[in-house]
Order: structure tokens, then sequence, then C-alpha cells
């Protein structure tokens, strides 16, 4: 979460690319996105290839 930005980064982080579901992310942030309206999402997947 960036204040000066107002906007926020939701991740998830799997051993295999294949299992990033990024639409069940969006779905899990939803309240808090609904709590704080002045804030942009971003939403990213990573694997153990982009270490």
């Amino acid at each position: 979460m960036n204040d000066l930005e107002k906007s926020m980064l939701f991740a998830e982080v799997k051993r295999k690319k294949e299992n990033i579901s990024l639409t069940e992310l969006q779905e899990k942030a939803k309240n808090l996105q609904a709590q704080l309206k002045e804030y942009s999402a971003e939403f990213k997947g990573f694997s153990l290839n982009d270490m």
C-alpha cells in the first residue's frame, strides 16, 4: 500500500505459474477495495520463475 500515490498492490505467490488465479485474488480483495475506494488497485501473480 502506498499512501502517497493512493495505490494498493495485491499479489499472489505460487510455486507453479499455472496455479496463480488473479480472478480469485480480485474476489478476495473486494472487501478491502470497498473500504479504500480512493486507492487504485493492481493485481500481480508471482512464481518461483520470477525470483
